[in-house]
């Protein structure tokens, strides 16, 4: 699973954008976003801060928060 949690906008609450890969019982996967998930009996997460230079900014033009490495 590949997540993110994102704050569009200071003082916006935290959202969490998950991709993950799950495994069937046949042995075959299933991917994409997660939007809702029960785990029985673990899961394991790895949760890692993005370079600042990975920051997301508001542009004004279109008013979505957007990666800008220059910012």
């Amino acid at each position: 699973m590949k997540a993110k949690v994102l704050n569009d906008a200071p003082g916006d609450p935290p959202k969490v954008h998950a991709h993950a890969v799950l495994g069937r019982r046949d042995g075959s996967t299933v991917g994409g976003h997660l939007l809702d998930a029960r785990v029985r009996p673990t899961l394991e997460v790895l949760l890692t801060e993005s370079p600042d230079y990975l920051r997301r900014v508001c542009d004004p033009r279109s008013g979505i928060a957007l990666i800008r490495v220059d910012a």
